[in-house]
């Protein structure tokens, strides 16, 4: 699934990334602690989370996902944003909550990581 589709289905704004819209994700997580998603975050997925700091961004470089989507509407200050966009990290969000939004990319074909159905 390419992050355009993504965006379009969560209805969802570019915060960065959008020149990457076209890039293949390959399975979805989604999680609000650390540890949930360091044990679910596969290469090249999507990350949906409520957690908005800069440590995500980290988790996300180091995870290798394509891309993060924050969920519920969450301000995102302008340290995180930029330092995503410096390692192009593409960041989007939308105002779905964590749930419905896992469930609509679920509905489309996005699966979570192998090992995880």
């Amino acid at each position: 699934m390419k992050i355009s589709r993504i965006q379009e289905l969560l209805e969802a704004r570019y915060l960065t990334g959008e020149a990457f819209q076209d890039r293949s994700i390959w399975s979805a997580c989604g999680g609000e602690l650390v540890a949930e998603i360091l044990k679910s975050a596969d290469r090249d997925c999507v990350l949906l989370t409520g957690l908005t700091t800069s440590e995500v961004v980290r988790l996300g470089i180091i995870a290798e996902v394509g891309c993060i989507v924050f969920v519920r509407g969450r301000r995102v200050d302008r340290g995180v944003i930029d330092a995503a966009a410096e390692c192009r990290l593409p960041l989007l969000s939308t105002s779905l909550p964590l749930f419905v939004a896992c469930g609509q990319l679920y509905m489309d074909g996005l699966r979570g990581f192998a090992e995880s159905w």
